[in-house]
């Protein structure tokens, strides 16, 4: 079994476990010991804009957006060159007719502000994941997304934060 322990700046404590072969319609004990295990604290450590994992490269631009994400596996770029991945934009909402759920049509066209990044942390590199965490200020708003890459999987998650503090305003 591979696991990972980190505490955060707040205290808590996160366990990830990877474990192998579970059989189907079946379970599989796992035990946690008792004993004061060695727990990874959060990482703070230089970003060069750059990772690799078995599965992917990945590269960011300034902003925090995807600029590169190359699956390995399949031998292929995911995005197209020139394009970005993962870009928050915030648009102008004032409808026509209606306040709540009318979208204008046109709302693309009303781009309100660009996210400013704010720092870009590697929260974890660990046995069986690691987690990039990025921070945006949008207008009056707050964004915090953690990117996590597994080492036992081809899977990323994106899990987003959103400290929202806008009106007539639309998050994409």
């Amino acid at each position: 079994l591979k696991s990972d322990c980190v505490i955060e700046k707040d205290g808590r404590v996160t366990r990830m476990v990877y474990v192998p072969a579970i059989p189907q319609m079946g379970y599989r004990t796992v035990w946690l010991r008792s004993e004061e295990e060695k727990k990874t604290p959060m990482l703070t450590q230089p970003f060069d804009w750059k990772w690799e994992t078995d599965f992917y490269q990945i590269e960011w631009n300034e902003n925090g957006e995807l600029t590169r994400l190359y699956d390995k596996q399949a031998c292929r770029e995911v995005l197209r060159q020139g394009e970005c991945g993962n870009q928050f934009q915030l648009f102008h909402d004032q409808p026509t007719y209606w306040d709540a759920w009318d979208i204008d049509p046109l709302f693309a066209e009303q781009e309100a502000y660009r996210p400013e990044l704010l720092s870009v942390d590697v929260v974890l590199k660990g046995k069986t994941m690691d987690r990039i965490r990025f921070k945006w200020t949008l207008s009056s708003s707050f964004i915090e997304q953690d990117l996590v890459l597994y080492h036992h999987s081809a899977r990323i998650d994106f899990e987003t934060r959103v400290s929202w503090h806008e009106t007539h305003k639309l998050l994409k």
